[in-house]
């Protein structure tokens, strides 16, 4: 993505979700703005959009993925395995029963040496 639309949309959805905190597109502008600090690079304040996201709109269909996310910028984004293991496994424990916490549940056993590659993967 063009560094200036970018820039612009984290602005706009930034914008927008202050100005408009009540209004239904409020959490989703901010979880498109913390995939854009992702794409951007700015891995510690996308996981802080995130948590902010996660825990400030309770009603968001998109929470377990915002957990999930959070986790999975830790993991892979800023090679921290401990923060990432214990916000894998807060997500599976907010949100049991979700294909979230599977795959949070997935990464911790992978992480521990547990994991195996799915059948589709295997030579």
């Amino acid at each position: 993505m063009v560094a200036d639309v970018r820039r612009a949309l984290l602005v706009s959805y930034g914008d927008f979700a202050r100005l408009h905190a009540d209004h239904a597109f409020a959490p989703e502008a901010l979880f498109r703005r913390a995939d854009l600090l992702v794409s951007a690079g700015k891995f510690e304040q996308a996981v802080l959009q995130y948590q902010d996201l996660h825990d400030g709109y309770a009603k968001f269909d998109k929470r377990p993925d915002c957990a999930l996310l959070m986790a999975f910028v830790y993991d892979v984004h800023l090679k921290d395995k401990p923060l990432a293991r214990r916000a894998y496994l807060r997500t599976a424990a907010i949100h049991p029963g979700t294909p979230q916490a599977e795959t949070a549940l997935q990464s911790v056993a992978w992480m521990d040496g547990q994991g195996t590659l799915p059948a589709e993967m295997l030579p």
